[in-house]
């Protein structure tokens, strides 16, 4: 074999074994970076949440009196198709009319259908997981044009409420929020709170139970 053919037959080998591990380089690097997309899915998936919250958290009230609530809305993407949420309560303590107590309705500039209120049904399935309330109602927003843009930013309030308290009102009573339909589900733990704490006049705001945070140990 002459000299020239054994040069080209290394120069080969050699560019074919180059072009090999080129290749397993490109692929070892798409891997990775599908390795690290899903990771991301996965984070961005566990991180998202959409939620109603009532607020104030806790208000002090006298017998046959206004308690008065909003609803905020949050999320961690103000571009969604929507939300309808239950308003529960405890219907031997605190009174509302759906069709009467409500107001400031949000609806974006007429950008959204607003489905609701309902009338006050019966909360024989306990959805809010509340055996103390009895009574819901149901409200909720449509985004039916896309590209879905609900709410458009965050936070924002969706509505107002006001409840009256019963005659022999006393204790304490909550107001809580179940979902009925939503893009996100909050996967955190602990869930974000989702109720407001009605009080009689007297019971003291309750302390926040502190935090403790572990100092790790040097090694």
């Amino acid at each position: 074999m002459r000299g020239r053919d054994v040069r080209a037959i290394l120069a080969f080998l050699l560019a074919t074994t180059v072009s090999f591990a080129a290749q397993a380089q490109s692929d070892s690097i798409v891997a990775r970076a599908d390795v690290a997309r899903r990771s991301s899915i996965v984070a961005r998936t566990t991180a998202e949440c959409q939620i109603v919250t009532p607020l104030p958290s806790f208000q002090n009230v006298g017998q046959m009196s206004p308690a008065f609530l909003t609803f905020e809305y949050d999320a961690t993407d103000p571009t969604l198709t929507g939300i309808t949420i239950r308003v529960h309560w405890e219907s031997s303590q605190v009174t509302i009319d759906p069709s009467m107590d409500l107001g400031n309705v949000f609806t974006g500039a007429g950008a959204f259908t607003v489905i609701g209120p309902s009338s006050v049904q019966d909360d024989t399935s306990d959805f809010d997981s509340d055996p103390s309330t009895d009574k819901f109602f149901t409200i909720g927003w449509v985004d039916s044009n896309p590209p879905a843009e609900f709410p458009g930013t965050v936070p924002q309030n969706l509505f107002d409420a006001t409840f009256t308290t019963d005659a022999g009102f006393a204790g304490t009573t909550s107001v809580n929020v179940s979902y009925q339909s939503r893009d996100l589900t909050c996967l955190t733990t602990p869930a974000p709170m989702t109720s407001a704490t009605i009080a009689s006049l007297g019971i003291a705001t309750p302390t926040p139970t502190p935090t403790v945070t572990a100092t790790p140990t040097a090694t």
